[in-house]
């Protein structure tokens, strides 16, 4: 039991010695404390504030001035340097905070009438902005500051009534001009901003507007007429799904909005009509595509990017029916919605070469061009670029297809009927009691005829002409473009017996006086041969 008790003894002196050693230590923390540097004072932090403040170090002035506002909670002029900084980094609602708090405890420190008027003004309030610049005015008349920009706030109430009337008659040009305008004087107005949307998406300008809308919704992440801004962005961008998406959204916030659910049907009447027309496109039915791509166009004129790809369907249609004249309006429709429609510049320079003429040609040539300047490098396009300039090259040349009076993308059957209506036409047998005048040119039609068929109708011929090669380089297969040579060709007296298996009839054998008597020419061009 001694022993137990000499333990505790121990214990307890141990205990002891912990006191001792913890009432040291705290005495030590005690000393530490005293040791530290001193709170500031509210002057202190507010000239520290001011400090940073000048040094354009807005965002650090701030918990300075904080902290000089804790200390002293009655002085005006805290809340006043603390709007100050919250006006230079955008904070506009804290700069109201402040310049309340502050008229609230002097309601002559005109300093905060004038930052909460710049707050109010920069957000678009401009009932608040003019109001306190007349508070302003009636502390100190006589600043021209506060009347100029009071006349801007007047300013924008104007040009806002302007901007939404422009916007209600569809004039989205001028509203855009208006809208950029005022945007200068009120950065922060959500409401011009807004405006500036529609007036984007009415001039085409999808994407700028599409951006606004996501800025603002970082800050109203749920704002029911934002995603449906954005929602009309997307489907003026011609992405539905996406649209459709947030028009939900914005349904669960507003269900028995008219204006979302009118969008809604919208996008699925366009959806619907434009998959029923390329079903028929895909089945080769041209004009029952073109019908209900021309039911689409009339659903929404405004969708700009949309149209622009029906119109450039609806012309691939009448180019697969050989109605070239139709496939070019509806590509430069298209291209009037998109400039930058790389497909259509394609489709209207193939209808262009089909179509043939010098000026539909360098047309042609022109458009194949900017499409290479928009699109990745492309051995498609390339190939199709050179074609065109063989066929312009071709153009200012002796233009067979014109002599024929065919199309270039004519078929076999159509080059034998275009050659037959035009050789009879210009036979000299037919204008032997004309004069001579008239018998020497139909003689050289006769003959440009004749020479047109015999490359014409012989396929490879036909493809070296296409490409560019000369006329009279067209017999030799190696032959590249601007090359030399001769061009032999049959008689057109037998070329024209042959096709017509063995005579005219009446015509006889023979061209008549104006072929010298069916004489036959040796072939040109070929030296010794």
């Amino acid at each position: 039991m001694a022993a137990e008790r000499d333990s505790d003894d121990e214990l307890s002196a141990d205990s002891d010695d912990e006191s001792e050693s913890e009432e040291e230590e705290s005495e030590e923390s005690e000393e530490s404390e005293e040791e530290e540097e001193p709170q500031m004072t509210w002057e202190e932090a507010k000239a520290a504030g001011n400090a940073l403040y000048t040094k354009k170090d807005y965002r650090n002035s701030i918990p300075m001035y904080t902290q000089a506002i804790a200390l002293n909670p009655t002085m005006a002029a805290l809340y006043g340097n603390r709007a100050a900084a919250h006006l230079m980094m955008g904070s506009y609602p804290k700069v109201l905070d402040d310049c309340s708090a502050a008229i609230k405890l002097d309601e002559t420190f005109v300093k905060a009438y004038y930052r909460s008027a710049k707050a109010n003004l920069l957000m678009g309030n401009t009932t608040g902005a003019i109001a306190m610049f007349r508070e302003c005015l009636l502390r100190d008349a006589d600043n021209k500051s506060y009347h100029a920009e009071k006349n801007q706030a007047e300013l924008v109430v104007e040009r806002v009534a302007r901007l939404e009337g422009h916007l209600q008659k569809r004039k989205f040009k001028e509203a855009l001009s208006v809208a950029e305008s005022t945007l200068k004087l009120c950065p922060a107005a959500k409401h011009i901003k807004l405006m500036h949307v529609q007036a984007l998406n009415g001039v085409g300008r999808q994407s700028e507007a599409f951006s606004i809308c996501s800025r603002l919704l970082r800050d109203a992440p749920t704002d029911a007429g934002l995603l449906a801004l954005r929602a009309k962005c997307l489907y003026l961008q011609g992405n539905f799904e996406q649209a459709s998406n947030h028009v939900r959204h914005a349904l669960r916030s507003d269900p028995d909005n008219k204006e979302f659910v009118k969008l809604f049907k919208l996008i699925k009447k366009l959806e619907a009509k434009k998959a029923e027309g390329n079903k028929h496109f895909k089945f080769a039915r041209w004009q029952e595509a073109i019908d209900s791509y021309t039911e689409c166009l009339e659903i929404d004129p405004e969708n700009g990017s949309f149209n622009a790809k029906l119109y450039c369907n609806r012309g691939t249609c009448y180019a697969k029916m050989r109605k070239h004249a139709e496939a070019v309006d509806d590509c430069t429709r298209a291209l009037e919605l998109d400039a930058e429609y790389a497909k259509a510049l394609m489709r209207r320079a193939a209808s262009l070469q089909a179509l043939g003429e010098l000026e539909n040609l360098e047309n042609a040539v022109r458009d194949l061009t900017k499409a290479m300047e928009l699109s990745e490098d492309s051995k498609e396009l390339q190939k199709s670029l050179r074609e065109a300039k063989g066929m312009l090259k071709n153009a200012k040349r002796k233009d067979f297809y014109k002599i024929l009076g065919c199309a270039r993308d004519a078929r076999e059957p159509d080059i034998k009927k275009a050659y037959r209506k035009a050789a009879l036409k210009w036979h000299p047998d037919r204008w032997v009691s004309k004069t001579e005048r008239e018998q020497k040119v139909a003689e050289t039609n006769f003959k440009q005829v004749s020479e047109a068929y015999e490359v014409l109708s012989d396929p490879q011929k036909r493809s070296r002409y296409d490409s560019g090669v000369d006329i009279d380089d067209l017999d030799n297969e190696h032959a590249g473009r601007g090359g030399g040579g001769g061009f032999g060709g049959m008689d057109p007296n037998d070329l024209f017996s042959m096709f017509m298996g063995g005579g005219m009839g009446g015509m006889g054998g023979g061209m008549g006086g104006g072929m010298g008597g069916g004489a036959r020419r040796a072939p040109q061009g070929f030296g010794g041969f």
